[in-house]
Order: structure tokens, then C-alpha cells, then sequence
């Protein structure tokens, strides 16, 4: 039963001092339900408190040891950032190293390959050159000999032509001393036969050498040239 409906029941059944008494029980017991709730209220307050503080510090501790994780993992990080670092510039100069020695050899072998070249060209270039002059020398030998032999040729022809002019000459020469000297005869004849009274038909028959050697050509008159060879 409730402290209320108590209260009315006694009200009606019980003394005034009844009432008092039941009244102050009431207020002693209500006293202590409020000093209990206080309590309560207390230990609850306190427990939350020390709850939070609780709650606090390993809050706390949990940021320092996630800041202090972080801060080694952080370190961490970069330590293996910083080595990778210097592993990929070391592996970056040993294949640079590695490149600047290869195009070297690449480059030495292509100039050796080029010197040969160049040699070999120029070798070629040599040889031809050899035989173009060789070819050239032999064609002007040739062509030389040819000339000479040409020259030796057009000089001989040239001699034997002077040869026969010289004879032509010699014999026209020798032709006009025998008519010279038989013109000279026959003035001496004319002149004689005059003085001594006789025909100068019968001095011409005797004394022309042109009739006496067989020879039908007048006096005067050049033998037929020879035909040209």
C-alpha cells in the first residue's frame, strides 16, 4: 500500500497524535529516501566523474600512442622514401654510367667502322683513279704512236713526193740545158749559115738535138708531170 492511501485510512481511523505520529514517520522515512537518492545521486556523480576522468586520460593516451605510432610511422616512411631515394638515383647514375659507356663503345666501334669505310673508299678511289690514268696513259700512248706513225708516214710520203718534185725539177732542168744549149747551137749554126750562105732548114735537120735524140715533143716543152701518188 501506498504512504498516501496510508495517511487517508489514518486520518479517518486514527487519534490526532495517531496522524502526528504516522506523519512524522512519514517525513523520517521520506528524509531518508531523499538522503539516499542524495547519496545515490552523489556516488553516481563521483563514479561519473571518475568515469570521464577515466575515459579522459585513456583518451589521452590513446591520442599519444596513435601520435606517437603516427610520428614513427611517419618516420619510418620517410626513412624508406629517403632510401628508395638513394637506391633510384644510385640505380639512375649506374644505368647512366651504364648508357654514356655503351654509346661510347657504340661510337668508337662507328668511327672504326667508318675509318675502314674511308679507307676502303679511298683505296677503291685509289685503284680507279690508277686505272683511268693508266687507260688514259696507254690511250695517249696509243694515241701518240698513232700520231708518230701518222707523222713518220705524211713525212715519208712528203719525202718521196719531194723526191719525185726534186727529180722533175732535176730532169726539167736537165730538159732546159739541152734546149738552152741547142738554142745556143742553133744561134751559132744560124749565125754560121748566114755567113757561109746556107739554108737554115738544112742547119735545124742537122744539128736539132730535139729531132736527133728520137724525142717528138718540141723544142721548149716540158715532159708530162707524173701522176700523184
Amino acid at each position: 500500500m501506498k504512504t498516501s492511501e496510508r495517511i487517508r485510512n489514518a486520518t479517518f481511523k486514527c487519534q490526532p497524535d495517531a496522524i502526528k505520529q504516522e506523519l512524522e514517520r512519514v517525513g523520517r522515512q521520506t528524509a531518508k529516501v531523499l538522503t539516499a537518492a542524495e547519496e545515490a545521486a552523489q556516488s553516481l556523480r563521483s563514479e561519473a566523474e571518475q568515469e570521464a576522468r577515466k575515459i579522459t586520460k585513456d583518451a589521452q593516451a590513446s591520442v599519444a600512442s596513435i601520435k606517437s605510432s603516427a610520428d614513427q610511422h611517419a618516420q619510418k616512411v620517410r626513412q624508406e622514401a629517403e632510401a628508395f631515394a638513394t637506391k633510384t638515383r644510385a640505380d639512375a647514375e649506374a644505368h647512366s654510367a651504364q648508357l654514356r659507356s655503351e654509346a661510347e663503345k657504340f661510337s668508337a666501334r662507328a668511327r672504326q667502322e667508318a675509318e675502314v669505310q674511308a679507307t676502303k673508299l679511298r683505296d677503291e678511289t685509289d685503284g680507279y683513279a690508277k686505272r683511268v690514268r693508266g687507260d688514259a696513259d696507254a690511250h695517249a700512248s696509243k694515241s701518240a704512236k698513232a700520231a708518230e706513225a701518222r707523222a713518220t708516214e705524211m713525212v715519208e710520203k712528203g719525202a718521196a713526193r719531194r723526191r719525185e718534185i726534186e727529180k722533175v725539177v732535176a730532169d726539167l732542168e736537165h730538159r732546159r740545158d739541152a734546149v738552152v744549149a741547142g738554142l745556143q747551137r742553133l744561134s751559132n749554126e744560124l749565125a754560121g749559115a748566114a755567113t757561109e750562105g746556107r739554108s737554115p732548114s738544112d742547119s735545124l735537120a742537122k744539128g736539132n738535138p730535139a729531132t736527133s735524140n728520137g724525142n717528138s715533143r718540141p723544142l721548149g716543152t716540158a715532159p708530162a708531170r707524173p701522176p700523184a701518188r
